[in-house]
């Protein structure tokens, strides 16, 4: 969680570092003080995070911004790093007052494959049962006819 506060009135940007683990993340500008009039957050990668680190931002995002309470973007890293978050005031002397929340949705220890199903052992393989017109219930294994085709009958269920 980073929380930017400044003496409102004598400054108009705050720069922050935001230290990212390997992983998943959401990263989402909760709220302000200032409510819809707070600080407008910009998050930048350093050359270092190349590749290793991305920002993925809703579709049709104009400008690369947290722009206010609700916004959110999706960091992917590869590698643990460093984004710088630019906080700048709306307007002079406005508020810089934001807080913002780092997510972790999976990490990257995770190895994110799914677990093998084992096949089924020729006890396990699939039974049936199966309601025969005149013959009643009858179960048959995989492969097996319930009614036919030597002996033709009407499944009722």
């Amino acid at each position: 969680m980073i929380r930017s506060e400044a003496l409102q009135g004598t400054l108009m940007q705050v720069d922050c570092k935001l230290h990212v683990t390997p992983g998943l993340h959401v990263l989402r500008y909760e709220r302000s003080e200032a409510g819809d009039d707070g600080p407008i957050v910009t998050p930048v990668l350093g050359p270092e995070a190349a590749n290793k680190i991305k920002l993925i931002w809703p579709p049709g995002r104009a400008r690369p911004e947290l722009a206010g309470p609700g916004a959110r973007l999706v960091v992917v890293a590869e590698i643990p790093g460093i984004i710088q978050l630019k906080v700048v005031a709306r307007r002079p002397k406005g508020s810089l007052d934001a807080l913002l929340r780092l997510e972790l949705l999976e990490d990257a220890t995770s190895s994110g494959a799914k677990e093998e199903i084992a096949p089924a052992q020729a006890s396990e393989r699939l039974r049936l049962l199966a309601h025969v017109s005149r013959r009643g219930d009858v179960e048959i294994g995989e492969g097996d006819w319930a009614g036919g085709p030597a002996i033709p009958a009407i499944l009722e269920g």
